[in-house]
């Protein structure tokens, strides 16, 4: 989302928020949250019920005036997400670029500077389609 600068946001909320245990409370009914105002957990959380999941985890609890806005991606940007993220565990930055020994050898695609593709250049058509073209998301 960050990449494309689209959150998928809808109206925010404002008021008193309070994260227990990872818990969100009040939690709009959205699949994700962004969070702003928080001293301690501003960002992008994948919602199961009122559960933040993500790297909240290990944070202290806190009550905080602030604003959370429901994020309501299509499910087609979250598909592409998780290829996407296949993708760039099996190609990570700074892999060689082909190796071989005995029968079995192997290349990877370059990107013309001697590197690998990165997600990025992989998948920037597929990504276009979602982009924003201003930097304020929410």
């Amino acid at each position: 989302m960050r990449h494309v600068r689209n959150y998928f946001n809808g109206d925010p909320l404002s008021g008193t928020f309070q994260i227990s245990g990872n818990g969100l409370s009040p939690a709009p009914a959205a699949p994700f949250v962004a969070i702003k105002g928080s001293r301690y957990h501003d960002g992008v959380y994948e919602l199961l019920g009122d559960y933040m999941q993500g790297v909240c985890e290990g944070l202290p609890d806190e009550t905080f005036e602030g604003y959370v806005y429901p994020l309501h991606p299509p499910l087609d940007f979250l598909i592409l997400c998780r290829e996407i993220a296949e993708y760039d565990a099996k190609n990570p930055a700074g892999a060689k670029m082909s190796e071989s020994f005995g029968h079995y050898s192997y290349t990877r695609a370059s990107n013309g500077n001697g590197g690998t593709v990165d997600w990025k250049s992989a998948y920037a058509h597929q990504l276009t389609a979602y982009r924003r073209m201003f930097s304020e998301v929410f």
